[in-house]
């Protein structure tokens, strides 16, 4: 029953976007929400692609791994074919860090992470996408100040 209800809900989803130049992410699923269903993220990409075929929805659509906390969790929803993931960095998040120089910043991610992951390519451009980012906030953020 759970399934025909899931199924009904999706295939509604698909022809009310239908209508719109939009491309809908209709698998988003964290790995708490796997736990609790009792699913995976190979099942919900499947079942999202059977969605789209039983629809003959032909416009394209994505999936997300949400809420990853882990590089494993990472590795999970990338080996099932999710088109982008969403990190949840709330356990890893230092507020200070707007403070830190380069220097530091990149002292205090050497100690985070650990070299096997520092390896991977994701994790280097994360990484300088990041520590970029946060110092572009950080000088916007210290010329307000002085005005």
């Amino acid at each position: 029953m759970e399934r025909e209800i899931a199924w009904d809900w999706q295939l509604r989803h698909l022809r009310a976007v239908n209508k719109f130049p939009v491309r809908p992410v209709l698998a988003q699923e964290s790995v708490r929400e796997n736990i609790q269903t009792g699913r995976n993220f190979p099942g919900v990409i499947q079942d999202a692609a059977w969605g789209v075929f039983l629809e003959n929805y032909q416009k394209g659509y994505g999936a997300d791994g949400d809420h990853l906390k882990t590089f494993q969790e990472i590795k999970s929803a990338l080996d099932a074919g999710v088109s982008m993931v969403t990190l949840d960095l709330s356990e890893k998040l230092n507020p200070k860090a707007f403070e830190f120089s380069k220097e530091m910043l990149d002292r205090e991610f050497r100690e985070a992470v650990d070299a096997e992951e520092m390896k991977s390519s994701p994790i280097s451009f994360w990484r300088k996408n990041f520590i970029s980012r946060v110092l572009r906030e950080n000088a916007v953020s210290n010329s307000m100040k002085k005005n």
